[in-house]
């Protein structure tokens, strides 16, 4: 008779936990991993759309109102110029400040222009006729303004397009 014990399943089972275990260990690590990276990215593309949005917004909010500019609004949009240092290239942070805030800048400027214009106007410091040439004149540097920093805003767009994907 062949006096070695057989072994019971639970040794079998016993031997076989520890590797069990190990593996869904490792899966639970390479899951939060995948999970941790997900996430970094989302705030990412969160931040990204922050500053966009804040441009955006600001530019908008420029055109809509006949005052030459807001205080808050123009802290808006150097504060979105600097957080776009860090979410985006050194590339898109020169275009935004050279580019985008020059040109913003100028349009805010001949906007002052017009409603000191219109202002001498009212209290008769400057003629009627005076001021409809100046206007007229003025008038044609807005639009001008007006147009440049729209069609910087397409450039923006087409600068941070391969920086608002979402891709996992």
């Amino acid at each position: 008779m062949n006096s070695t014990p057989a072994l019971h399943w639970t040794a079998y089972l016993t031997a076989l936990l520890t590797p069990v275990v190990a593996i869904a260990a490792v899966w639970v690590a390479i899951m939060n991993a995948r999970t941790a990276r997900n996430k970094l990215k989302l705030d990412l593309f969160e931040r990204r759309m922050k500053v966009l949005s804040t441009i955006r917004d600001v530019i908008r909010m420029t055109f809509e109102y006949e005052e030459s500019v807001v205080p808050s609004t123009y802290s808006e949009l150097v504060s979105a110029i600097n957080d776009a240092e860090w979410v985006f290239s050194k590339a898109v942070h020169e275009h935004l400040v050279k580019t985008s805030l020059h040109l913003y800048n100028e349009y805010v400027r001949v906007r002052s222009m017009v409603r000191s214009v219109k202002f001498k106007m009212s209290n008769k410091s400057l003629s009627v006729e005076e001021g409809n040439k100046e206007l007229q004149l003025l008038a044609e540097s807005e639009n001008s303004a007006r147009k440049a920093l729209l069609a910087d805003e397409e450039n923006i767009l087409t600068l941070l397009a391969p920086y608002l994907r979402l891709s996992h």
